[in-house]
């Protein structure tokens, strides 16, 4: 039953992006849900995605165009957070560069339809600037929550209900962060 419900939330999502904004949304989100699945497919993970879709929202409420870099970093961010923050059942190595990848390649696919848009050089340096300050601060910030001493002491050394939790509330309050920080970029 989950994975139909995980499915039905994944065309749900297509849809939404495809319907109410078009081509380059759909493609950063089958982008993104690819990521999602090849780093396992989870309610919480998918939920956390759907974070982007309050950009869809305003822009559909607003018709600004310029949301599509909110949008785009929020599920770069996600991406980054999703492959970066990943522990071993022991709690060991983060894995930093699958993160900066996932993260990077959607940050690129958005660059792309900017340079398909016709984005003059100034705004795609700038875009670009923002987007790797957001998601370099988005591995820092992974790095940061990693490194907590540990909620409790569980002694098999497998991660507690509490210590997920507490992972998962982070993960979330950093891709948030990063939402807010692609939205001040627009000021730039």
């Amino acid at each position: 039953m989950l994975s139909l419900l995980l499915i039905v939330m994944e065309l749900s999502l297509l849809a939404a992006a495809q319907l109410a904004a078009g081509p380059p949304w759909t493609v950063l989100t089958a982008v993104a849900l690819v990521l999602q699945s090849l780093a396992g497919l989870t309610l919480t993970g998918l939920t956390r995605l759907t974070l982007a879709f309050g950009w869809l929202l305003a822009f559909v409420v607003t018709g600004n165009r310029e949301l599509f870099f909110c949008f785009a970093m929020t599920l770069a961010a996600h991406a980054t957070v999703l492959f970066t923050g990943r522990v071993t059942e022991s709690g060991g190595t983060v894995r930093w560069r699958s993160g900066a990848a996932a993260g990077g390649l959607l940050a690129l696919a958005f660059l792309s339809f900017r340079v398909a848009q016709n984005a003059t050089l100034k705004v795609l340096a700038v875009e670009a600037a923002v987007a790797i300050a957001i998601l370099t601060g988005c591995l820092l910030a992974v790095r940061v929550l990693t490194k907590l001493p540990p909620v409790d002491e569980p002694s098999d050394n497998k991660p507690t209900i509490n210590a997920r939790t507490r992972q998962a509330t982070g993960e979330a309050a950093i891709v948030i962060a990063a939402a807010v920080a692609a939205y001040a970029g627009l000021a730039i």
